[in-house]
């Protein structure tokens, strides 16, 4: 298309000469592969990397008490936290039949 637009423009500023017809198509050939070609080196481009991150998450499920009675270990698992920290606390235990 350079080309043509360059052999149109020669032609009209060279009265209809013939070699500035072909020289305008030469010089409009060129000019338009440069700006093509430059067209194709400054594109926009995006590079986009994506990263993930993973965590972990403990949740606390229950807390295990464990207790003796009678000379046996029992565990007791609850929900709630205990109000002791590894202390021996004195409990009442009241039998029923």
């Amino acid at each position: 298309m350079g080309a043509v637009i360059g052999g149109v423009i020669g032609n009209q500023i060279g009265n209809h000469d013939a070699g500035a017809t072909v020289a305008g198509a030469v010089v409009g050939g060129v000019i338009a592969n440069n700006m093509e070609s430059g067209h194709a080196h400054s594109s926009n481009q995006r590079h986009c990397n994506t990263t993930y991150h993973e965590t972990t998450t403990r949740e606390l499920s229950h807390y295990r008490v464990t207790y003796e009675y009678g000379g046996k270990t029992f565990v007791l698992r609850q929900r709630n936290k205990p109000p002791f920290n590894h202390q021996k606390v004195a409990i009442t235990i009241q039998l029923t039949r």
